[in-house]
């Protein structure tokens, strides 16, 4: 396998970072003083078309507010500020993929982002990915077939060369489907074994 894999793709939020969705939802459900279950219903509405820029901040807002006839957040930028408080990285998966590309192994961020999300990651620097791709930025989003296939003609490499690693079973599903290898996150011992079954990060 280990001639075989060229790349590995990952996810940023359950992967990269600590899953932020609970804490984002708390977040916001306390600023607008709503039950978190009703506020996590309410976004469920929208979520696709946010997390694919198909409706800028001030629209989801807009919708959201409207649905739960609450007033308008004071905060032009609410969800970039929920997301910023609930941003955990861990470390340990990032020191491991500095370490897979410095042996030439490509390397790429796919997720299902919402445009402030990515907005505050660009002020991260990161520094170990050849390349990064946002579902709010392409119109498309994990699990559909698309988005896997920029990731690979990005990193210009084939399915089979590729390793997707995210912590949704659906999303896991979807690169299958597209004929990269997928690996089910759970936490960075699992990752690092499952990783050298591939031959890599010995």
């Amino acid at each position: 396998m280990l001639s075989e894999i060229k790349g590995i793709i990952l996810d940023w939020g359950g992967v990269l970072i600590d899953n932020p969705a609970g804490s984002v939802i708390s977040y916001c459900s306390r600023v607008l003083a709503v039950p978190e279950q009703d506020f996590s219903s309410t976004f469920s509405n929208y979520e696709e078309r946010f997390q694919k820029g198909l409706l800028s901040e001030l629209e989801f807002w807009s919708a959201v507010c409207n649905d739960l006839a609450v007033s308008l957040p004071d905060d032009s930028s609410l969800w970039r500020r929920a997301f910023e408080a609930a941003y955990r990285q861990n470390e340990g998966v990032l020191h491991f993929v500095t370490n897979i590309r410095a042996t030439g192994i490509k390397t790429a961020i796919l997720s299902n982002t919402e445009q402030p999300a990515f907005e505050y990651f660009q002020t991260l620097k990161y520094e170990c990915f050849d390349q990064e791709i946002f579902s709010c930025l392409e119109g498309t989003r994990k699990p559909e077939s698309k988005i896997y296939e920029l990731a690979l003609k990005r990193l210009d490499i084939s399915p089979s060369q590729a390793i997707f690693v995210d912590d949704k079973h659906e999303n896991i599903q979807g690169a299958r489907e597209a004929g990269l290898h997928a690996l089910l996150f759970e936490d960075y011992s699992q990752l690092v074994s499952d990783i050298k079954q591939f031959g890599l990060g010995k």
